[in-house]
């Protein structure tokens, strides 16, 4: 991966935005992606455990799985034109699909399920500056 930033409102709630290399989205296994993306996210950004971690696992299993989907023509943005987006926004106010995948793949993962938290955004930081470790030398993630 390129870089990982996170996002904090007052509520509480946050959002951890990877930008995902070209390897990354076209690599042959998408598993693999997911959990060195998935390593360097837990070295860089703390507190995520239990059902949190959990649904910021599905919700990065989830992009990385449509990584390689091209977005509709009418949903192309000057930033990407991927489904997911030109990052890979696992948000802290989204529960677990793994029970419910079709509906979350058919959100692409979550990104068409409503907007930001209510109150104030406190701003984004860089939570990966000064880590060495965000790939693997198989430049998968």
């Amino acid at each position: 991966m390129d870089h990982i930033s996170v996002e904090r409102w007052t509520s509480g709630e946050f959002k951890i935005k990877v930008t995902p290399k070209s390897a990354a989205r076209w690599a042959p296994d998408p598993h693999a992606a997911t959990v060195s993306e998935w390593h360097a996210v837990q070295n860089c950004v703390s507190g995520l455990y239990g059902g949190l971690a959990d649904s910021i696992w599905d919700q990065l299993e989830c992009h990385q799985y449509l990584a390689a989907v091209p977005a509709k023509p009418s949903n192309w943005s000057s930033d990407s034109f991927w489904a997911t987006g030109g990052t890979y926004d696992l948000e802290s106010w989204r529960g677990t699909f793994t029970s419910d995948y079709p509906t979350w793949y058919s959100s692409h993962c979550g990104n068409e399920y409503g907007s930001d938290p209510v109150g104030v955004s406190l701003g984004a930081y860089r939570p990966d500056t000064g880590q060495l470790d965000l790939q693997l030398p198989t430049d998968v993630a």
